[in-house]
């Protein structure tokens, strides 16, 4: 019985530590200034698709070469800047992509159409996909 416990206590910590990490990374974002959240969902998105791509078993992919740069955003200097300057919350990037991939259903390839475009409309489809499906997660 103790250990039955123990265990639903431990399932219960761990779904809260998901459910305060998720909040902290809306509190972060909603603190972000409106001109900025569009951008800074490009540039967490391209951090998290360059670490997909420089995993050992994951295949070379020359479009994330140049994404990090303010030219492979489309970004303006000061602008990039700011985005990597800021204290953003640890595995936020991570946890964009996996809303991106698992919720909104797009591929790796995908995501970096969404990155370079802002939006990724699926073939032989109506559905579409904008940034701003990906930020409505931590409004």
């Amino acid at each position: 019985m103790k250990f039955l416990a123990l265990c639903l206590l431990l399932a219960a910590g761990s779904c809260l530590a998901g459910v305060s990490r998720s909040n902290t990374y809306s509190v972060f974002y909603n603190s972000l200034p409106d001109e900025l959240k569009n951008p800074f969902l490009r540039y967490q998105l391209a951090l998290a698709v360059v670490e997909q791509a420089a995993r050992p078993k994951a295949s070379s992919h020359p479009s994330t070469d140049n994404l990090l740069t303010p030219e492979g955003l489309g970004l303006p200097e000061t602008t990039f800047s700011n985005l990597k300057s800021l204290n953003t919350p640890p595995g936020f990037s991570g946890h964009l992509y996996t809303v991106v991939t698992q919720e909104h259903g797009l591929n790796f390839d995908q995501v970096i159409s969404l990155i370079k475009t802002r939006l990724y409309c699926f073939p032989n489809s109506d559905f579409c996909v904008d940034l701003g499906d990906a930020g409505s997660h931590f409004g």
